[in-house]
Order: C-alpha cells, then structure tokens, then sequence
C-alpha cells in the first residue's frame, strides 16, 4: 500500500486543500506547521492497550500500535485543520476547512456538492495510480450518507486494484471517504487500508472514530 499512502500524505501536507486532491495551488499554499503528538505518557483510561492526546483541538484515543501528528495552516485562502492516525493496518484523516478555505477548494474544482468533491477524490486518487499502474481497476463499491461527530455526511467506499508499491508489488487498497458541510464549513475524514486488513482495519477506526471529541469543530458552531 506504500504508494496510495505516499500520495496521500503528499497531498495531506499541501494545505488548505480537500485531502487526497493532487492540486497544484501554487504559493497560497505556505504557513503550515507539523505538530507530532508526544505519546508515551498518554495511556488511556477507558480502553485497554490505547493511547489518548488532547489538545485544546481534539480529545482522541488508538492502538499503542498507532501514532498521530496534526497540522494546522492559516493563510489568505483560510483556516485548514487536520489529525492523521496511522497504523500497521490502516490510516484514518479527519480534516475541518473554515468557510474561506471550503469556498477557496470548492471553488478552485468547480465543484457544487459534497457528493461531486467526494467522487473527485476518489477519482483523481485513481488517477494518480494509473500513472504508476495503467492496469489498475477502481471499483465504487457504496455509496450512502451517516450522521458523524454531529455532522449530516455522506460516503463512498472504493477499492482499487493493483496498486504498486516501491518495490513494483501489486496490492488491492479500500477506503472510505466520508464529507459534510455544516455552517459553510467542510469537515471531511477517510480511512483506507489493504483490502486484506480491511475488516480489522475499520473496526479499529470506528473504535479511535467513537472516541473523538473535534473541539476545533465544536467550539465554532
């Protein structure tokens, strides 16, 4: 799964911008700051083997297996924020844009809805394997909404064949992106993993997903 997961974190860093959209944006995307979360001494108190952090943004709890950093980019096209989790068998993002920077990437795509910006993540991610792999095959295996973290959302989950890795190994990758505007703000989150892990993988975020309290998200509404 190394190259999926490559590209994503390229795009992840390149704020404030939907995650997993490879978008050229040029020089409005500056002023960013990696923040690597500190974890040895935060043992959970409510889940055996977890870790939790919490930050005056969010409250989450993972696997002692896992690790997480969050990042924040304030520039003239408005306020990104976003977690990432990352583990052996999965990755989950859960990012929320203010309403100048969801404006700026909906605008900037040409998008009108949240299931268009869902579905060209998941194209342009596609797009992105096919460069590396021309035999690769997409398949959008659901489509649905889900009420989340107080939030109306809709998803779609995808897999994908044949994804290379460094070494030219083929894999099969499924993930779930999962948006939602609220307040003329877009939150959004995904998580993918190898198709072979994919059952493991999602239980687990559903668990670190039960444990979230997004105060950034919280304390705006």
């Amino acid at each position: 799964m190394s190259f999926i997961v490559s590209y994503l974190r390229r795009v992840l860093r390149l704020p404030p911008v939907a995650a997993f959209i490879a978008l050229a944006l040029g020089s409005c995307l500056v002023g960013y700051t990696l923040m690597y979360f500190e974890l040895s001494q935060h043992l959970s108190s409510t889940r055996a083997d977890y870790l939790q952090f919490e930050t005056d943004n969010i409250k989450v709890e993972f696997p002692k297996s896992w690790f997480a950093y969050e990042v924040e980019n304030e520039n003239a096209s408005g306020v990104f924020y976003r977690v990432g989790i990352v583990g052996p068998i999965g990755e989950a993002y859960f990012a929320v844009q203010d309403e100048n920077a969801t404006d700026f990437i909906m605008n900037r795509l040409n998008l009108t809805s949240i299931s268009s910006l869902i579905f060209h993540m998941a194209n342009d991610t596609f797009t992105a394997v096919l460069r590396k792999n021309p035999q690769a095959t997409l398949l959008f295996r659901e489509n649905s909404t889900m009420t989340i973290l107080s939030l109306d959302a809709e998803y779609t989950k995808v897999s994908i064949s044949g994804v290379p890795d460094s070494r030219g190994t083929l894999h099969n990758v499924t993930y779930i992106i999962i948006a939602g505007m609220k307040q003329q703000r877009l939150a959004y989150i995904l998580f993918l993993s190898e198709e072979v892990t994919w059952d493991e993988g999602y239980q687990t975020f559903v668990t670190i997903l039960s444990s979230i309290d997004l105060r950034r998200w919280n304390d705006e509404t």
